[in-house]
């Protein structure tokens, strides 16, 4: 299964790891899990990275612009809309039983 054509509930578990390894694209989905189903746009999920991730604002939005979210999008964890610049999180059973997983392991730290 190529993360083109793959459906995030048929997502390997390797390939939901591999995805999920940066902090980046982890605390973006932690931020648009909050959303509720809502669209966030990209300043809004910069502004909420920034306090999460030790970056500058530029770098933060030129990684998430070409790297982290085409990387989410291709793996359909998101809807990423790069005209619009807008972000709606695909949720799904097992995104959210990894993302608990990690989280408490973060916060342990």
């Amino acid at each position: 299964m190529t993360p083109d054509t793959a459906h995030h509930p048929q997502i390997s578990l390797g390939s939901l790891f591999k995805v999920l390894s940066d902090p980046h694209r982890r605390s973006t989905i932690y931020y648009l899990s909050t959303m509720d189903g809502e669209t966030a746009d990209l300043s809004s999920l910069v502004g909420a990275l920034n306090e999460r991730v030790a970056t500058s604002l530029d770098r933060l939005e030129i990684n998430l612009r070409h790297i982290h979210l085409p990387k989410l999008a291709d793996y359909n964890l998101i809807e990423y809309d790069e005209r619009s610049e807008t972000i709606r999180y695909r949720d799904g059973e097992r995104v959210e039983t990894v993302l608990e997983v990690a989280q408490s392991e973060e916060e342990r730290r």
